[in-house]
């Protein structure tokens, strides 16, 4: 599957793609581009294309009111003139 996003607008801005994990998404390996994850003991890839580097941040999850359990996001954080264009593929 392949996402594109496209950001409009003029100038030098920085951008944050937020893909929010389920925290029972067991993650693997993340590099620059790409992100390898276990759900339910499938193996699935997140790979993003553009001019950015992706990264692992510690986050929450709120399934309901006054609940907060621990999980990840995955990050892709870049800085460059718009318009621009991201891709996230997810294969499985």
């Amino acid at each position: 599957m392949i996402i594109k996003d496209r950001i409009t607008g003029k100038g030098e801005h920085d951008i944050d793609v937020v893909f929010p994990l389920h925290p029972k998404v067991n993650v693997i390996n993340v590099d620059r581009e790409m992100a390898t994850l276990e759900v339910s003991r499938n193996e699935i890839k997140v790979g993003f294309d553009g001019i950015g580097f992706l990264e692992l941040k510690k986050s929450t999850y709120h399934p309901e009111f006054g609940l907060s359990i621990e999980n990840h996001q995955l990050l892709y954080r870049l800085s460059g003139q718009l318009p621009v264009e991201i891709s996230t593929r997810i294969c499985w």
